[in-house]
């Protein structure tokens, strides 16, 4: 009871907060502007009580990745986005997340919008590049770490063989 209206942003900027300091790795943050997210509220299902029937405390956000609404989007990081959140996104482009996890509006609103945040956090990392190991040229310390491997692997099958029980 009696919590104040600015609940919601104060644990908005909170999470924000807390998710700069996560995201450390990311080269270029790419902020999701608040203005570009639509935000709908409907009530939702599971234990709640009179609360449940009464409250509107489902937020749905709704976040249109086309390129002429997200133009803030790097193109790469949209392909992305795209890609990792493709069951959630319309056929209209429009990427859709609910969170109806808490009894809180405003605490149901500041988790999808950090969830959203994550997501393009996410897909804000470019993937790294594999490289086979085994077509690089080979060099004395990883001929050695390669016999080493080869050695412990050995000493490994050899210690199961010696446990083997015969029955002659």
């Amino acid at each position: 009871h009696g919590k104040g209206k600015n609940e919601g942003f104060r644990m908005i900027n909170m999470l924000a907060r807390t998710t700069r300091a996560h995201c450390s790795g990311v080269s270029r943050r790419v902020r999701v502007p608040r203005e570009s997210v639509v935000v709908t509220y409907s009530r939702s299902s599971g234990p709640g009580g009179q609360n449940v029937n009464k409250v509107s405390t489902k937020a749905s956000l709704r976040l249109d990745v086309s390129e002429r609404s997200a133009w803030w989007l790097p193109p790469a990081v949209r392909e992305r986005l795209l890609e990792r959140q493709r069951g959630a996104v319309t056929k209209s482009g429009e990427l859709l997340l609910s969170c109806d996890e808490t009894r809180s509006q405003a605490r149901n609103l500041a988790l999808g919008l950090e969830r959203l945040q994550a997501a393009v956090d996410e897909a804000s990392v470019e993937p790294r590049e594999y490289v086979d190991r085994r077509s690089l040229p080979e060099t004395e310390g990883r001929r050695h770490e390669r016999v080493r491997e080869k050695r412990q692997h050995g000493r490994k099958k050899e210690s199961r063989a010696s446990r083997r029980v015969t029955f002659e």
